[in-house]
């Protein structure tokens, strides 16, 4: 078996076409209605497993509807298209839902990452002044909804969005200074994997490790390379070298940063079985 490591910042593609489902020539002033990749994926193969947790799995027909019910919950709550919704994220299926489940019903989703300090928190909701927050109300200090209460809305249809409509706002790490809000539209997450389908091919045969967590934009874009694709998304819900080093015997790709990386080949002293890229 071939495994494929990609090491998060080691190289950058540009300028790869968007592929838009009915798309030809400028977006701009028109509204399209692109399926979602996971309802795509519902009618094509709706058993393939979509994602795999630690202790269980769900398929792309399970995956659908979980979203669909999101969106529909989202509608309840009183989101409309183009609100911002902030998302306290971790690497478990109710974030995963969520971080699908606010673009496809046409707002913005902004993944707030679990590991900030109460302050840190803060002052990422002030600068993008949610309609809606999704996650821990103890941290936030503010009124928000459970993340797993979206699985009890009604199953809803998608908004129409073109690729220059705004998908979500990925806070930098901050090294540099203060962490900033980074706007990405549909395109930008399309063309991303685009890019990266253009390297190194997937489908739904394929297996990706996502380590990286959900709030960053390298974590939450293995989701949508792979279900764009229709593959798996073999989803860690923490890093832990030795249990990595043992996955990787079992997927085609996966995604690390440096750091991860050499914890990872310091518990691999075997070696990899079969060719790694």
């Amino acid at each position: 078996m071939s495994i494929t490591l990609f090491c998060s910042g080691s190289w950058v593609v540009r300028g790869y076409p968007v592929s838009w489902p009915g798309h030809s020539g400028s977006a701009r002033g028109r509204s399209l209605r692109a399926m979602d990749h996971v309802d795509r994926w519902n009618i094509l193969e709706p058993d393939t497993v979509a994602v795999e947790f630690p202790d269980g799995a769900v398929t792309y027909r399970e995956l659908s509807t979980l979203v669909s019910r999101g969106s529909g919950a989202l509608a309840g709550y009183g989101v409309k298209p183009g609100d911002r919704v902030a998302v306290w994220v971790k690497n478990d299926l109710p974030s995963l839902v969520a971080l699908w489940a606010v673009p496809r019903m046409g707002a913005v989703v902004v993944p707030i990452s679990s590991r900030l300090s109460h302050p840190q928190v803060m002052a990422q909701l002030d600068l993008v002044d949610p309609a809606l927050i999704l996650g821990n109300e103890a941290l936030t200090g503010r009124e928000t909804v459970g993340t797993e209460s979206l699985f009890d809305g009604r199953p809803s249809m998608p908004a129409p969005h073109a690729p220059d409509d705004l998908h979500s706002i990925f806070f930098t790490s901050g090294s540099a200074g203060e962490p900033k809000g980074v706007r990405l539209t549909w395109g930008n997450h399309e063309s991303s994997a685009a890019a990266s389908a253009g390297r190194q091919p997937v489908g739904p045969d394929d297996r990706w490790l996502a380590v990286l967590p959900l709030f960053h934009v390298g974590g939450f874009a293995v989701t949508y390379r792979m279900f764009r694709a229709g593959g798996t998304v073999v989803l860690e819900t923490e890093f832990d070298a030795m249990r990595v080093a043992t996955a990787l015997d079992s997927v085609s790709y996966a995604s690390l940063v440096p750091t991860m990386l050499r914890e990872v080949l310091v518990e691999r002293v075997g070696g990899f079985e079969g060719d790694t890229r």
